[in-house]
């Protein structure tokens, strides 16, 4: 598989109001294409589901989750999180590049 489990953790400042004390983290990781070929990418995503794609440091794809539905868990989860990265992969997998 192309992923480079260079992964690592990067925390900022939480939320304002209810969730200012806390602080927000998210993973990151750099994931080439299956074929191992092409540019890599860096993934983001938190443990609310949230991703985002950057390719040289620009922003290709943003992702938000729902705000709320029933069952979400309040402070995210290590399941959002990881289901945000296999999302990104698979849209990554469908980005077209001059490779083919």
């Amino acid at each position: 598989m192309g992923v480079s489990w260079l992964s690592r953790w990067e925390c900022g400042q939480g939320l304002q109001g209810e969730a200012a004390g806390r602080r927000q983290c998210a993973m990151h990781i750099e994931y080439s294409r299956e074929k191992g070929q092409g540019p890599t990418y860096d993934i983001e995503a938190d443990r609310h589901g949230n991703y985002t794609i950057k390719l040289d440091g620009r922003v290709l794809k943003r992702v938000s989750a729902l705000a709320r539905y029933v069952g979400k868990p309040r402070w995210g989860s290590r399941k959002l999180e990881e289901n945000a990265i296999e999302d990104a992969k698979q849209a990554v997998e469908g980005f077209r590049t001059s490779d083919g």
